[in-house]
């Protein structure tokens, strides 16, 4: 995974217990959580993420065999999710940053997400 350390300088460590690690910028504004969801049924992508139950008023969906990636925007933050599916798990980046600052976001929100796919 692609994270780019000088943006996301807070590292709050991984969640005991759990599959998943926290960062944020210096001033908190944005963060990042790296999470590995159990998925035992090994459910498709499509399936997976009609069981999380998303929210109906998405700006964007995309679902393949291989992972989804959605977002939209939320009390002035957009949200960004993309999990690829593994044996066992989805290997997920939820990404979410300050909706007015989305042109300077994609760039770094494209990098993570595409790192995830290799």
């Amino acid at each position: 995974m692609d994270v780019p350390v000088s943006i996301f300088e807070e590292d709050r460590g991984a969640t005991e217990g759990t599959l998943e690690r926290h960062l944020f910028t210096k001033d908190y504004r944005a963060n990042l959580t790296i999470k590995s969801f159990p998925n035992p049924d090994n459910d498709s992508p499509a399936v997976f993420l009609e069981k999380m139950r998303p929210p109906a008023d998405m700006q964007y969906r995309r679902v393949t065999p291989k992972f989804f990636a959605v977002s939209g925007v939320l009390n002035g933050h957009t949200w960004y999710n993309r999990c690829n599916r593994a044996k066992g798990f989805m290997n997920c980046v939820l990404i979410n940053y300050p909706a007015a600052e989305e042109r300077q976001w994609d760039a770094i929100v494209t990098r993570i997400s595409l790192s995830l796919a290799k």
